[in-house]
């Protein structure tokens, strides 16, 4: 799902017809909380956040799932921040040589 999600949350999805990606549409309740939600309706020109594929979805291709991290994701935000990090170090770091060198 993309990253719109909140894993641990339960949303009402569908698959892409052209990708097979799921595409969240609106948050759920989890089955202990409501273990039949609200009747689905027709879901016109929906577009694929993945692929762009535009397509009408009916009821009974919709479902509610429990967002879960891939195995990779658990990493990805720390790492980037660590890479952002180095990134804004490294600028102050230029500047300041600049700024001394060019006095």
């Amino acid at each position: 799902m993309p990253k719109i999600t909140v894993p641990g949350q339960w949303y009402f999805v569908v698959d892409c017809l052209a990708c097979e990606k799921p595409i969240p549409l609106a948050e759920a309740p989890s089955p202990d909380e409501k273990p039949d939600p609200l009747q689905y309706r027709t879901i016109s020109n929906l577009r694929c956040p993945h692929c762009g594929y535009v397509w009408t979805y009916a009821p009974r291709q919709m479902s509610r799932r429990l967002v879960e991290y891939m195995p990779g994701d658990r990493f990805q935000a720390p790492i980037l921040y660590v890479f952002a990090g180095i990134a804004a170090l490294s600028f102050l770091a230029a500047a300041f040589f600049v700024a001394r060198t060019y006095r």
